[in-house]
């Protein structure tokens, strides 16, 4: 099955971008893996309590932290939660360590459609059907306009993303 995301990262400030991801996914998620999402309309509270949600790398340092529940109106993006930071580690480390460490715990690949204006580079993932994780190099100068606040030189600026997209009925 082809699905259409839409996924909407809204940053302290009420700042809002996004970007439009295809993917293509199984019906059911994989023998052995982690518990599906709840149906139904994740709180905030329930994905600031998953593991993802502070899946931040190692030698990183937090800029800003973000989470929000799913929406209660038609066009809802669903609950998501994650950071921004920073590191003096280099992108290609990053992106390793985050591809080892959500490949441990059954989460693939899945092509981004899109940038968002912000990123310089960005790889998705995603584990059954309603769940997703964005790792994105931002572009300190643009992201500081966005956020409104400085952002350090001579580090990377990242973010990541763990998002659970609303409950579809069968």
């Amino acid at each position: 099955m082809t699905r259409t995301l839409v996924a909407v990262l809204v940053l302290a400030g009420g700042i809002t971008t996004g970007a439009v991801v295809t993917s293509t996914m199984s019906a059911t998620a994989p023998a052995g893996s982690p518990a599906l999402p709840p149906p139904g309309p994740v709180s905030r509270e329930y994905i600031s309590q998953q593991p993802e949600a502070h899946l931040l790398y190692p030698r990183a340092a937090l800029i800003r932290v973000f989470q929000h529940g799913e929406a209660h109106n038609p066009d809802a993006v669903g609950a998501a939660a994650g950071a921004v930071a920073q590191t003096p580690q280099s992108a290609d480390m990053i992106y390793r360590w985050y591809q080892d460490t959500l490949a441990r715990d059954g989460w693939k690949h899945h092509r981004l459609a899109a940038l968002l204006d912000t990123w310089a580079s960005a790889e998705g993932f995603q584990r059954g059907e309603r769940e997703y994780f964005t790792v994105a190099v931002d572009k300190p100068a643009r992201l500081s306009r966005v956020l409104s606040i400085p952002m350090p030189s001579g580090q990377v600026v990242f973010e990541y993303r763990y998002e659970i997209t609303p409950d579809t009925p069968p």
